[in-house]
This record gives C-alpha cells, structure tokens and sequence, in this order.
C-alpha cells in the first residue's frame, strides 16, 4: 500500500475517547517525511508465533525504485517498561550501511497489539550506491563549504548514509570536526555527499553508581589535565572546580531520584566536566560538560548555575535516547528538554519558588538581579524567543532556531506544570495544572521510550507527549498535555464532542489517503471533497493484524461528497480509504 506523502495534520486525535466511540487517526506513514500513526494499527502476538516489527513496517511503506540497492529493515533495539508495553527501533540499511537519522519505532501492548508507531524512513529512490571522491576530497569539501581555516579531527571520516533535511538518503562522508568559525568553537558531526555533489548535512555535537571527574586546562599543552575524581578531597584554591563537582552530584541524584537514571546514560558513565573553559556546552561526541568563568560582566561563573549543569548533562541524556539533532525544530525540542531538566534539578533541591522558570539567573548578567537567560513561564521577555508555533523563526542563524524556538515548547510544558493560558493571549486556551512531577514523568517518558525519533518536529512532540500521559495517567491528563500544546500553537486539542475529524490533499502525485478507526459501534463516515471533483470513499476491515484488508462499504458516485455507514466490532481492526478518482484539492473526512 502507498501512504501519504506529507504530513498535513499538525495534531493527533489521542485515544482518550470512551472505548465505544470510534476515533479517527490519520496513518501518515511515508518516506521522507516524520510521522506518528496511532490507533488499531496491527497485531505482531507474542511468544512463538510473534512477528517480527521490522517486517510490519516494511509491510506498510511503498518499496525503493532503486532497483540497485539493497534496502533492509532491522530491529536495532527492543525495550519492555514498566507497563508491559514494548518498544521496538527499526533501521533502516542500503546495502548494509545505516541511514543514519533514519528509523521507526514501534510500539505495542503486552498482547502484542500495535497501538502507535513514528519515525523516519529516507527516501532511496535516487541513493547512490558507491563513492566517487575520496575521503580526503570530501574533507576538503567539508573545509572550503564551511570556510574552516584550522581544525582538529576528532572522528576521521567513514562511509555512510545519511537523511538530509528532506528525507532523502544520500551516500556520505561523515567526520567529526573542531574548529573555529570565527566567533565561537564548534564540533560538527558533518556528512559530505560521497560522489562530489554539493550536498552536506551538519550534527551540531556542542549543545550549548555516581561518577564524577573535573579537568582543569593543562597549561603546558592544549590538552586537559584531571583535578579531581569521585571521592577525592576538595580541590585546594579552586572554588568553581569544587563547585561543578558538588552540582553534578546533586544532577546526578535529580536523575536518579527523579527516574531511576543511573547517569546521562543510565549505565553510571562518569559525569565529566572541564571548567575555566568557554561559557557552558556539552560535546557529544566526548560525552563531557564545558564549564566556563564568564566575564563578571554579561556572564558570571557558568560553574555556579546548577540549572546551567543539570542543562548541559541532559543534553547527554538526549544523545543517548531519542538523538534529537542539534539543529532546526529537532534542535529546538533538543534545548528545550535541557531547560525542562534544569528546572527539575533546581525544584528537586528548592522547591518551586519565583525563581523556578528563570534559566540562568544566577549567572547571567550577575550584577543585574532579577533577569535571567531564558523565562520558561514567558520566553518573550528575553527580547530574543518564540513563544507561539505559527511565528516561529524559520531562519539559518542558531541552527535553525534551536534556542530561539525552545521557548514554543518551554511555555507547552510550564502550562501543563503550572497550569494557565499563553502569555500574550495568542490563543484563548486555558490549561489545567497537572503538576510539575506528573510533567517531567510525561517528557522523560516521550523521550526514552521511543516516541521521538532524532529528526522529530514539534507536531512529533505534541503526539508524543499526548501519548505518555496516556500511557502513564490517562485520558483527563493527556487532555491537559493536548491543551498545553494547542495554547502554544502547535495543533488543536480535541473537544470531546460532534464530529471526528481530519483534512488532507490529494492530487496526481498522492491518489489515496487512509486512517485507522479506533472504537466500536454503528458509524457513518463522510466525505467531503472540493467542488468538481470525484474522491471515492471506503470502509476496510481486517481480520489478521493488519497483514491483509478488504472493502465492507463503499460509496463511489461522481460527486465530490461520499458517505458510508457500517457497525464496528472491536474484534477486528479497521481502516478508511480516501481515493481521487480525478481532480485534486483539500479533503475533509469525518465520523459521526
């Protein structure tokens, strides 16, 4: 079957409805672009005769036309919490190379019902199969791109793929550089396309039982010597060393208290950090915290800030899970699940208190009190983020907004915390309080559970969000995390009541639609399409998980508008078929 090829809704019907009315879930599961797809989606069993997750999502995407590579889907990891649900990642490999940003994740119930699935599948119609250039040529590529004068190699390159910013795979060189462009220190995971094109995608990899270490720069080399480790004394006439030592104890029991997190990896990796260095940034590719004095003037000891540390490690944290990629609305999610850490660390010690939803008041500008680096509880005030989803910034500058768009997300999840409505009145949503313990459960859930995959955008965290506080507190609470997000912009919180709806296009280039149906009982579906066209409807239903599908009710007259109705029994799945037949233009679908 053949899905549709971008994603138009930007909100998720949650399965919050009672379990008797049918619900409408669009399956948006094509390549190139990020989806989420919830609902009866399909059964794998268990035990013996279960099937396997990879083989489900490759029953569910059109195949490569590339005719030469050879595509395969593997499970990379499988995971069960402590619901008893699983959550299984699938890659996806040409010729067996990763594509990496690539990989869906699937998840289902302890009876090995599929209940939702996301992710990313590449596009590899047009992948190149070998390189052209060597890897030296490619480096120099990298360097005359980036205008980079002077670098270190941190990794040296290998072959890949990679997913670029439309989906597309692409045969590349991947490096990991260090390097100065000039107003700051940067480490790039970068992927130069392997035939010469003027392709590249840029991995920004500096992200603005207890184990610690502090380094202090050695200053008889460019190198870093160790000053203190776990258990070892206070270092004498170091204060700020000290200090970062002391603040990564209290992250590292914020995680573990908080989420039974053993560390940023949850495998008690030694939490590093290099102080007297830089302002405050975490390096991906080295796993340690960057530490710096600041200037007593803009900045103070970024040292001191234990909202700035906790920060920092949760940038690990993500490197570690979802993968989220530095840059564009990815990046912003990425920042924003920094700030949402850093402000659990600081109530895990103080309490909830004025201060709270400032990050960064204790060293930004030290000498002015009262301001901070970024307002969680209203990002505008810093002259310099976005609060609101349709006027976001769209730009190049800060990696395609990761810190200027982290305040979208910031103010979704102090509104579900705190409760309230949106700052400057951009929408007349009013959010009930869940609780900042019920809130950080929801995000971490999102993130280590496989709801976010590494290129996810804000409509994937809306989604995931919605379906962590399903999973872990239902319905009234994912109503509240759905509203969070509709007060901010991103999507629209159903009403409970009247009609289930959802729109999409089709057009020559995608002739069908279709969206799984949750629920049971007697239910009418219509169709209404633009004026002059003929869309046909159809009812499917399946009796074997999804495998195979055949048409119960349909209704194909040479109109614009279709109407079906039939009974739904909750002992098998089904699904809606939206089909041109000719002409193009928006549809609207709904159950009544």
């Amino acid at each position: 079957m053949r899905f549709y090829a971008s994603l138009v809704l930007c909100f998720l019907f949650s399965l919050t409805l009672i379990a008797q009315t049918p619900a409408l879930h669009k399956q948006e599961f094509s390549r190139g672009k990020t989806m989420y797809v919830q609902g009866n989606l399909g059964e794998l069993g268990i035990g013996k005769k279960a099937g396997s997750e990879a083989a489900f999502v490759q029953q569910q995407v059109a195949p490569s036309r590339n005719k030469r590579a050879i595509e395969t889907l593997d499970v990379t990891r499988t995971e069960w919490d402590d619901l008893g649900m699983k959550h299984t990642k699938v890659g996806q490999f040409i010729n067996g190379m990763p594509v990496e940003g690539a990989e869906v994740v699937v998840h289902s119930d302890s009876a090995g019902s599929i209940f939702y699935m996301n992710g990313l599948l590449a596009n590899t119609d047009r992948t190149a199969l070998s390189p052209t250039i060597t890897a030296d040529e490619a480096v120099a590529n990298v360097l005359e791109k980036h205008n980079i004068k002077a670098y270190e190699m941190v990794a040296k390159p290998e072959l890949t793929y990679v997913a670029d910013e439309n989906g597309e795979a692409f045969l590349a060189y991947k490096m990991t550089l260090f390097y100065n462009d000039g107003e700051k220190m940067n480490e790039d995971a970068i992927f130069a396309d392997a035939t010469g094109q003027n392709r590249f995608v840029r991995w920004p990899q500096l992200c603005g039982a207890l184990s610690r270490a502090i380094y202090l720069p050695d200053p008889n080399s460019n190198n870093y010597a160790l000053a203190r480790s776990e258990g070892d004394p206070t270092i004498s006439g170091d204060a700020y060393a000290n200090t970062v030592y002391n603040q990564l104890g209290t992250t590292y029991n914020y995680f573990l208290s908080t989420f039974g997190r053993d560390s940023y990896d949850n495998q008690g990796g030694i939490m590093r950090a290099i102080v007297h260095e830089g302002s405050a940034s975490w390096s991906s590719s080295q796993d340690v915290m960057i530490c710096g004095d600041g200037d007593g003037t803009s900045w103070g000891n970024f040292c001191e800030s234990l909202d700035v540390i906790a920060h920092e490690i949760g940038h690990g944290v993500t490197d570690y899970e979802s993968k989220l990629v530095y840059a564009n609305e990815s990046g912003a999610l990425n920042e924003a699940y920094s700030d949402i850490f850093g402000v659990g660390a600081t109530i895990y010690t103080s309490g909830v208190n004025s201060d709270t939803w400032l990050i960064g008041e204790e060293v930004y500008t030290p000498n002015t009190p009262g301001d901070a680096l970024r307002y969680m509880n209203n990002p505008t005030r810093d002259n310099q983020s976005y609060d609101y989803y349709p006027e976001r910034y769209t730009g190049s500058q800060d990696n395609g907004g990761v810190h200027l768009n982290s305040g979208i997300m910031n103010l979704a999840f102090y509104l579900m915390s705190q409760g309230g409505s949106h700052p400057r009145g951009k929408t007349s949503t009013v959010v009930s309080a869940i609780g900042n313990a019920r809130a950080q459960q929801i995000f971490y859930r999102a993130q280590v559970q496989g709801y976010l995959t590494a290129n996810a955008t804000f409509a994937d965290m809306r989604a995931a969000s919605i379906r962590a506080a399903e999973d872990l507190y239902g319905s009234s609470i994912s109503a509240s995390v759905a509203d969070a997000w509709t007060a901010v912009g991103v999507g629209t919180s159903d009403n409970g009541g009247g009609d289930d709806c959802a729109t999409g296009t089709l057009s020559s280039s995608n002739t069908e639609d279709f969206y799984t149906i949750s629920g049971s009982g007697s239910t009418t579906v219509n169709l209404s399409g633009p004026s002059g066209t003929d869309f046909d409807l159809y009812l499917q239903r399946s009796t074997n998980g999804g495998r195979s599908w055949r048409n119960i009710a349909s209704s194909t007259s040479y109109t614009s508008d279709e109407s079906v109705t039939a009974t739904l029994s909750s002992s098998f799945s089904y699904r809606i078929r939206v089909a041109r037949y000719s002409g193009s233009g928006e549809y609207t679908v709904c159950l009544q």
